[in-house]
């Protein structure tokens, strides 16, 4: 049946990648039911192969696939020659393969997707072959890429190729719970298929009574001990991401910051890390602080705001006791408060509390790779809404650090439960440097859309490491202007030391400013406003409609640069 479907609903094309498999994570809290058993259907094989572009036509990679498919490679190429395939990078053709070996129901189908040019994925120009020969030399079998930008190109290639894979056999029948499987990858190759298999595998069903059936992802070559580790790291780090996307679709009547905090502490627990502390902090103890500017935005809800600690120790033996602080914003809901935001897609808002998400998913995946680094993390989560109780247009409070704030608007409330999360993690932990996340200005959607997130920080090495992470993941760092001279007296009060909005013009920066206001000497700071980058309201690239859990694989990737800049964990 799947034979027909491939032919009738593709004319042998949706979307694939180069020989390539992996197995995904299965739990819930990823948003991907990854494993097949257990299935009432049994499950369809398929073996994703890639191809490069050559002068005569294309050519297959093939390596320690061959076996798996019991397909003549010269046949299976003149059948996509037949198909018009061309091996455009992200092209694909799904074809049952004309074989005689095995029964039907035994012969898995071939997803062929195109990496395009050799020079995409290999700096080796492979021997020429005509649409009829194979090589004898795997794709994932490149030469060692010595340039990093080559690097970071060929696993973009590989990240397109490996969702537009999972993309055509979701395709072909969301019912089926297909077993996908990519290989041979080298290392290099294997880590970004897995993130991009696993990444494009999610769905956010858990409200849905009827649910699309599992997939299995898997690497087809297990004997590659690099490989291996490469495609499990890859796993984890979609894994996590998976998380933070899960937690930020979740419903703001499903995910209260009591819940929230629940939830997250649940996650970090169950990767049995013991490493791993999290305490979760209730309004008494936020009073205690005197977190006036935090209390100030949830006043106007009946759900209580709650205060995320969560310390990662990896490193027992660093002099720096959390050289890295992470803080991330927790808005579980945000209606904008006594100035309501529009109707108009305010149901999106049950996303205001992205990067408290991605602090989480980021801590997740550091803890499951198990680095040597030790981190502190804080989330101050509430709810914004009007009520008679709600902070007022005008008012006045006082910040942890004595600073008073004029509370213009109380749809900038973000940079309130920023204000007091950061002075209090200064004060506590003295961090070598601390990145902060938030989903904080539709200013920075208007500045840089979606492709990018914005990076405000003095700091030049932090920056650079930073964006040098980010490209790494794959993913979109800018960097902004984070001037006080320029813009700090846009946001001056004649009732207060600062006011919490400076007009329309420079929104992002304004707000970038104002909580370096609260950041403690000493301490290098950045500030990620990710707005932009939440929610991707078309299905392309490796990510589908909805919210994105951007970027929690740049900040893994930030924390692995850490370590390997020494046994201190130096951040800079």
């Amino acid at each position: 049946m799947l034979r027909r479907l491939a032919t009738r609903r593709l004319g042998l094309e949706p979307g694939a990648l180069a020989h390539l498999v992996a197995r995904g994570d299965t739990s819930n809290r990823a948003g991907t039911r990854a494993s097949s058993s257990g299935s009432a259907r049994p499950s369809a094989r398929v073996v994703v192969v890639g191809a490069v572009q050559t002068q005569a036509a294309f050519e297959l990679s093939r390596g320690d696939g061959a076996a798996e498919l019991h397909v003549d490679a010269a046949r299976l190429s003149a059948q996509l020659a037949a198909l018009r395939f061309d091996a455009k990078p992200g092209s694909v053709r799904i074809v049952a393969p004309d074989t005689n070996v095995g029964a039907d129901s035994d012969r898995p189908l071939v997803c062929v997707v195109g990496l395009g040019s050799p020079s995409s994925t290999n700096q080796t120009q492979p021997a020429t072959a005509t649409s009829t020969t194979t090589s004898t030399a795997s794709i994932a079998n490149a030469a060692s890429i010595n340039a990093n930008t080559n690097a970071i190109n060929n696993a973009n290639t590989v990240r397109t190729a490996a969702a537009a894979a999972v993309k055509a056999v979701r395709a072909l029948d969301p019912t089926t719970p297909f077993d996908i499987a990519f290989g041979p990858l080298n290392a290099l190759f294997a880590k970004p298929a897995a993130e991009a298999a696993l990444l494009t595998a999610y769905h956010y069903s858990v409200n849905k009574t009827k649910k699309s059936a599992d997939l299995s992802l898997r690497l087809l070559d297990t004997t590659n001990s690099d490989a291996n580790a490469a495609w499990h790291e890859g796993l984890i780090l979609a894994a996590a991401q998976n998380s933070a996307r899960l937690l930020m679709e979740t419903p703001a009547n499903l995910l209260t910051p009591s819940l929230f905090a629940v939830r997250a502490k649940e996650l970090l627990l169950s990767t049995n890390n013991k490493n791993i502390q999290v305490n979760i902090q209730d309004q008494k103890w936020i009073e205690h602080q005197k977190m006036l500017s935090f209390l100030s935005v949830g006043r106007g809800s009946a759900e209580p705001p709650k205060f995320l600690e969560i310390k990662y120790e990896g490193n027992k033996e660093t002099n720096n006791k959390f050289p890295l602080a992470l803080v991330g914003k927790g808005v579980t809901f945000d209606s904008g408060g006594i100035s309501i935001k529009p109707s108009a897609s305010m149901a999106d808002m049950k996303g205001d509390m992205g990067g408290a998400a991605v602090v989480v998913g980021a801590i997740e995946a550091i803890a499951a790779l198990n680095l040597p680094i030790n981190i502190i993390a804080c989330i101050p989560l509430t709810e914004n809404m009007p009520s008679g109780t709600a902070t007022k247009p005008g008012d006045v409070v006082i910040a942890r650090n004595g600073k008073s704030i004029e509370i213009d608007n109380t749809d900038a409330e973000g940079r309130l439960i920023l204000a007091d999360a950061i002075s209090y993690v200064c004060d506590t932990y003295s961090p070598a440097a601390l990145v902060e996340l938030s989903t904080l200005t539709g200013a920075i959607d208007v500045a840089l859309g979606y492709p990018y997130a914005g990076v405000f920080t003095t700091s030049d090495a932090l920056w650079h490491n930073l964006h040098g992470a980010a490209r790494l993941a794959g993913e979109g760092f800018w960097r902004m202007p984070m001037d006080s001279d320029a813009y700090l007296p846009m946001i001056k009060s004649n009732v207060a030391d600062l006011k919490n909005v400076g007009g329309r013009s420079a929104g992002s920066c304004t707000a970038a400013v104002f909580l370096q206001e609260f950041v403690g000497r000493g301490v290098e700071f950045a500030h990620i406003d990710i707005a932009g980058v939440m929610k991707q309201t078309g299905s392309h690239g490796i990510l589908a409609r909805g919210m994105t859990g951007r970027p929690v694989r740049a900040l893994v990737e930030f924390a692995k640069n850490i370590v390997l800049n020494g046994s201190k964990n130096r951040i800079i």
